[in-house]
């Protein structure tokens, strides 16, 4: 009975395979793994068959799924967002331990369509799990989420030139933020303040440049020259950044003889260039060049930079620049410093057709030439420290610079006035504090008028050669060549307080030295006025001119004049040329004398005129006679007031070596103003008379040195405004002093020595 249920139940089998696969059990082949993912085997087999997918390190052929497909499920119209159970909606998670876990877990989460919509990766800690960072490998390369090296995650898509913010507060996430703001007019900037006034910062940006900006290299590699013109072209405030920067290219010269400059600023107005800290340095392959030539500029103004210059394989003739200038209106040029080697011909300055300019305070290390300048109205130079130096930049003996300042014409350049006046000659000239040495002339004036100097040092111009003797003003008339002075003589030419020492040392020459002997026409060197400035020791004469003819009004007033080597104090045509052609007669009545010890003061017959000389000690001062009739002589200014005056007892008028006594007010201009600080220490020059001391209060104590080797009666006063309550008197030289050297010196009290070589070269107390 059994057998025949078996075969029966086997007939059915056969008879009906479709219900009997319905009703099959699926059948597990090999082995499996907890927690792995069970998968078919096979394709369209009549026995379904599942076996272990694998694990996650894979393995041979047919292991791990092929294929996986997940979709949301949830109410409503799809697609839906958050409907997985995961966190944030999330419908795909990966744990590393059950969600019950007592000590938390970590999760990695997918989503096509997460909470609050998008797509999301979420990784995070939970429960009392740590938090860990999220670390991507790609090829090889481990990236860790946030990054902390190796990248920053951006957006999918981005538009070139566009700004990149962040977009999250760990600055691991970029976004395209839009194209930039700048120069957008939208963004205001307002200085703190009660009258500040909001600017955009578009405004604020613009007003200023740097070199940098167009490509200067700082480092000095690179040619700087095309970085420099491109930024001048933009007519701003340029600044110019501290380091060193190569110029090794030109562009080609505005007109006429100007060198090709590297750098050319044409037709702008309103612009600044500064540069304090940073050095041009002129490369040898553009070594005949000018650094910057301002060409039909307005408005304008340059400082702070060091340029410095190179003479390699140039001619002797050859004139580099540092600064040129054609028809510039209304400038300002300041502290700047010229190095390397300008010598020879070089030149700090040149410049034609120049209206409304000053340039002051700069320094001149080694130039052939400080400035050569024609055409010239409302000018002034001021504050120049230059030392000259021959063609190879070397400054020593025989290795002199030609002249410092130079005011001529140009013939070249004489159609070439763009500055919009009109004018024929350089007119209004101030030169002032000016401290010039080395040159075989100082300053060259051979044309323009109303030319003011004040103040000015002109000392050790030792002079080129016997054509070139060393002067320290030298007044010139030119004819002949590319700088005559045919009918624009030099005229209306004051120097006051200029200071001449030891010019014409290796050619002799003279302190000032006026040139009309080529006057050939009826042009005139007219009023030159010399007052209150010091002549000393300069080799041969300290005032003198070549000829007596065309040469009217020379007026010294004021004037001291001293030193062995300066044997006259004023040349024989120059006196001619004063009496015979001044309108009011040479005025010598005030000028002062330092005389060597043993001299003495004697007046000699003559016309009238004064023949002032000093000669080697024992030496005289001849004044000659004035022409007067009177019972005393008298030497007047030009007011008739008596300055000089010697009597008749015994002596008969005109007679040589008649006593002459000194009728006018007393005056010190020789006295030194002081404001020390306490524990001072001066030592009085020679030649000073008085010293005042005006500290601003009250001092503990400070010093004085008397000078040493003064004229044999000679007084020295000395005088406080505040107290000095230890006040030390010394002296130098040998010299010793009689009265006591340390006191209180009190306000509006003082003391006074006398010089008496007599007792062994001592300074007697006076008071």
């Amino acid at each position: 009975m059994k057998l025949l249920r078996l075969a029966a139940a086997i007939l059915a089998m056969v008879a009906f395979p479709c219900f009997a696969l319905a009703q099959q059990a699926i059948l597990q082949g090999g082995p499996w793994t907890p927690g792995h993912a069970p998968m078919y085997v096979g394709a369209g087999s009549s026995q379904p068959i599942v076996q272990d997918s694998g694990p996650a390190g894979g393995g041979p052929a047919g292991v791990g799924l092929s294929e996986l497909g997940l979709a949301a499920r949830g109410t409503g119209t799809p697609p839906f967002s958050g409907t997985g159970t995961g966190p944030f909606g999330t419908n795909l998670c990966d744990y590393d331990a059950p969600t019950t876990n007592a000590t938390g877990y970590h999760f990695l989460c997918f989503s096509p369509n997460a909470q609050g919509g998008g797509g999301l990766i979420a990784y995070g800690a939970a429960g009392s799990a740590a938090v860990q960072p999220l670390n991507m490998n790609i090829n090889g390369t481990l990236y860790t989420f946030p990054f902390v090296i190796g990248g920053i995650v951006g957006p999918n898509t981005s538009t070139v030139n566009d700004l990149a913010c962040w977009n999250n507060t760990a600055g691991t996430l970029l976004k395209d933020c839009g194209a930039p703001i700048f120069p957008s007019s939208s963004i205001t900037f307002s200085q703190t303040g009660p009258s500040a006034v909001p600017r955009t910062v578009n405004a604020e940006l613009l007003e200023e440049f740097k070199v940098t900006q167009f490509g200067a290299d700082p480092t000095g590699v690179a040619d700087s020259a095309p970085a420099f013109r491109a930024a001048m072209a933009s007519n701003r405030l340029i600044i110019v950044p501290q380091g060193t920067y190569r110029f090794a290219s030109t562009v080609t010269a505005p007109c006429c003889a100007f060198n090709a400059p590297a750098v050319l600023v044409q037709n702008l107005s309103n612009f600044k260039m500064t540069g304090p800290g940073a050095t041009i340095v002129i490369d040898p392959a553009i070594a005949l060049s000018t650094a910057f030539h301002f060409d039909q500029d307005r408005n304008f103004e340059v400082s702070g930079l060091t340029i410095q210059g190179t003479r390699s394989a140039l001619n002797p003739g050859d004139e580099n620049v540092a600064i040129g200038f054609s028809s510039d209106v209304n400038f300002h040029v300041h502290d700047l410093h010229f190095t390397g080697n300008f010598g020879g011909q070089g030149a700090g300055f040149a410049g034609d057709w120049l209206v409304n300019g000053k340039i002051d305070h700069v320094v001149m290390d080694a130039v052939g030439q400080c400035s050569d300048f024609a055409y010239l109205r409302n000018f002034t130079l001021s504050d120049w420290t230059a030392n000259g130096a021959d063609t190879n930049g070397v400054s020593g003996s025989g290795q002199v610079g030609n002249k410092c300042v130079s005011f001529v014409t140009d013939t070249p350049n004489i159609a070439n006035n763009h500055t919009g006046i009109t004018y024929n000659a350089s007119d209004n000239i101030s030169v002032h504090n000016m401290s010039v040495s080395n040159f075989g002339t100082g300053a060259l004036i051979a044309t323009g008028t109303h030319y003011t100097f004040s103040q000015n040092n002109w000392s050790n111009n030792p002079g080129l050669s016997p054509s070139i003797p060393g002067i320290g003003v030298f007044i010139d008339y030119v004819v002949g060549g590319n700088f005559p002075s045919v009918g624009f003589p030099p005229s209306e030419i004051s120097i006051n307080g200029d200071k001449f020492v030891g010019n014409g040392g290796a050619q002799a020459g003279s302190a000032v030295f006026i040139s009309q002997n080529a006057i050939a026409n009826s042009d005139v060197i007219a009023n030159i006025n010399i007052q209150n400035s010091l002549f000393d020791n300069n080799a041969a004469t300290a005032i003198d001119a070549d000829g007596s003819t065309h040469l009217s009004n020379l007026i010294l007033t004021g004037n001291s004049f001293s030193g062995a080597a300066q044997v006259n104090t004023i040349g024989t045509s120059a006196r001619a040329a004063a009496t015979a052609y001044n309108d009011r007669g040479l005025n010598f009545s005030s000028n002062g004398f330092i005389l060597p010890n043993n001299t003495t003061l004697q007046w000699a017959d003559g016309s009238g005129s004064f023949h002032p000389t000093i000669g080697v000690s024992p030496a005289n001062i001849l004044f000659a006679r004035p022409a007067s009739s009177a019972a005393f002589g008298q030497l007047q200014d030009f007011a008739g007031n008596p300055l000089l005056q010697w009597g008749d007892t015994g002596v008969s008028l005109g007679a040589t070596g008649a006593p002459i006594q000194y009728k006018g007010v007393e005056a010190d201009t020789t006295y030194s103003f002081q404001s020390p600080t306490n524990g001072f220490s001066i030592s009085v020059g020679v030649g000073i008379g008085s010293l005042i001391l005006s500290p601003s209060g009250t001092l503990a104590g400070g010093t004085v040195t008397l000078p040493a080797g003064q004229t044999d009666g000679q007084i020295f006063r000395l005088a406080c405004t505040q107290t000095v309550t230890a006040l030390t008197i010394a002296v130098t030289g040998g010299d010793t002093i009689t009265g006591p050297t340390s006191s209180t010196c009190s306000n509006s009290q003082g003391r006074s020595w006398i010089f008496s070589a007599a007792h062994g070269l001592a300074w007697i107390e006076l008071y």
